[in-house]
C-alpha cells in the first residue's frame, strides 16, 4: 500500500492541475459542481541504483511496494475527490545521489475531508532482484508491502491504518512488529508461522520480534490506531509438506 518520481538533483514541488515536469495528468470526470469526484493520476519511473534509499512521508494516503520484472523504479500516485481537493494537495520530490525522498501533504486544512479528497494512493515498484532500502510512513493510511530477499531494510509506519507485510518463508530477516494498545499483531498462516517460533524473541497481541532463518535483513513495522498483518508465503518446500 502511482506515480511522480523524477531522476533531477534539485527540489520540485507538483501543483496537480500543472504539469510541472512530469507526465500530464490523466483525468477522470470533471464538473463545476464541487461534490462531483475526479481522478488525477501521475506516473513516473527512474534509474534508482541498486543499493538506494526510497523515503516516502505522507500526511494522508495509502501505500503498496511491489516488486516487477523490470530494470527501473516505477512510482504512482492516484487522487480521488473533488476538482479543489486534488488541486489543495502538494508533492514534493528530492533526488539526490541513490536517495529519493518523497512528501505528501495538504495545503490548507487538517483532514481528508476538510480538503474534499476521498483517496490517495502511493504504489512504488521497484525491480525484482536489485536490493533498495524503503521506509515509508502514512498519517492516514494503510500500507501494504511484498518483501523480498534483495530489500536490505524495510521501515513501515502508519498512525490510522493497517501495515501487511508478505515474505518469502525462507527469507532471513530481523523482524520486528508492534501496535499501539488500540491494535494488535496478526501472524498467518498460524500453521507456518509455528515452525518459526522457537526462534521468536518476542510474540505477544502487541508485539513480533523474531529472527527468520538466522537473521538479515532488518523489517520494521508500527500501526497506532489499526493491526500490523504479517504474512509468510509459502515456498514450494512448504506447499508440499
Amino acid at each position: 500500500m502511482n506515480g511522480m518520481l523524477v531522476a533531477i538533483l534539485t527540489q520540485g514541488v507538483l501543483l496537480f492541475g500543472t504539469s510541472a515536469g512530469f507526465n500530464q495528468p490523466v483525468s477522470a470526470g470533471s464538473s463545476e459542481s464541487y461534490d462531483r469526484v475526479s481522478t488525477e493520476i501521475i506516473q513516473k519511473q527512474m534509474n534508482l541504483k541498486p543499493g538506494g534509499l526510497i523515503l516516502l512521508d505522507a500526511e494522508f494516503g495509502n501505500v503498496s511496494i511491489e516488486e516487477y520484472a523490470g530494470s527501473e523504479v516505477k512510482v504512482e500516485l492516484k487522487l480521488q475527490g473533488t476538482p479543489e481537493g486534488i488541486s489543495n494537495f502538494r508533492f514534493t520530490h528530492n533526488f539526490f545521489g541513490n536517495q529519493l525522498t518523497l512528501k505528501g501533504w495538504y495545503e490548507n486544512g487538517t483532514g481528508a475531508r476538510d480538503v474534499g479528497l476521498r483517496q490517495v494512493d502511493f504504489v512504488i515498484m521497484v525491480p525484482r532482484g536489485a536490493s533498495y532500502a524503503v521506509r515509508a510512513e502514512t498519517r492516514q493510511g494503510s500500507i501494504r508491502a511484498s518483501v523480498s530477499h534483495n530489500m536490505s531494510a524495510v521501515d513501515l509506519r502508519t498512525e490510522a491504518g493497517s501495515v501487511r507485510i508478505i515474505v518469502p518463508s525462507d527469507i532471513s530477516a530481523n523482524i520486528d512488529a508492534s501496535t499501539s494498545e488500540l491494535g494488535g499483531v496478526r501472524v498467518s498462516p498460524v500453521e507456518l508461522f509455528s515452525k518459526l517460533c522457537p526462534e521468536c524473541e518476542i510474540h505477544q497481541n502487541d508485539r513480533l520480534k523474531v529472527r527468520m532463518n538466522g537473521g538479515g535483513s532488518s523489517i520494521t513495522a508500527y500501526s497506532g490506531i489499526g493491526s500490523v498483518y504479517f504474512e509468510i508465503a509459502p515456498g514450494d518446500e512448504d506447499r508440499q509438506s
